[in-house]
């Protein structure tokens, strides 16, 4: 029955990740996380671009090695693998921009901890990712459209205003999905459902 449906979002621990106090952003430091669904050619053909077009900035892509395809060209990202939970969330804290282009996705982990770390992002505008992320916090581009994910990855590195914008929006966000927030919701569905 339609009203017998309910729409609990997936949650993020927002104590754990959080951003740093004080903020310390690196405005050379683009960040890629996860490879489940993710748009691995775009991804490789915007870092080789971004390389191109403003040198000094990196792009690292966290993944573990064992899900990497192999004899792929990886030129452009720096690979960090199957690091420490502390080690990703300094990078969450200390990259300007996260840029994760997907193929699809419903929830998406990255997503939730890069706002909950108050990270800006520039994703793909697929499947249920505009139910987690507001125009405030996040860009949004077509499917395998490489040149748009790195405009917009381009644009935000070059203002510090409105990635602090975008970084203060985002933390608001992700708070929507603290997960005792959701623990609610679910309790408050399952209590209907009786």
């Amino acid at each position: 029955k339609k009203d017998r449906c309910w729409f609990i979002p997936h949650g993020v621990d927002t104590e754990a990740f959080h951003p740093d106090d004080p903020v310390r952003r690196d405005a050379n430091l683009v960040l890629s996380v996860g490879i489940h669904r993710r748009d691995l050619q775009t991804l490789r053909a915007a870092a080789r671009l971004i390389r191109r077009r403003r040198p000094a900035t990196r792009v690292v892509f966290v993944a573990p090695r064992a899900l990497l395809p192999r004899g792929v060209d990886w030129s452009g990202l720096e690979l960090q693998h199957d690091i420490p939970d502390a080690e990703l969330l300094r990078l969450y804290q200390e990259a300007s921009v996260l840029l994760l282009p997907l193929q699809h996705a419903t929830a998406n982990n990255s997503i939730l901890e890069a706002m909950a770390c108050g990270l800006p992002m520039v994703t793909t505008r697929v499947g249920g990712v505009v139910d987690y992320v507001t125009p405030e916090c996040a860009r949004l581009c077509p499917v395998g459209n490489v040149e748009e994910h790195v405009e917009q990855t381009m644009a935000l590195l070059a203002d510090a205003r409105l990635r602090q914008a975008m970084s203060d929006a985002g933390r608001e966000n992700a708070l929507r999905f603290a997960w005792p927030r959701i623990r609610e919701e679910l309790r408050q569905a399952l209590a209907a459902w009786d």
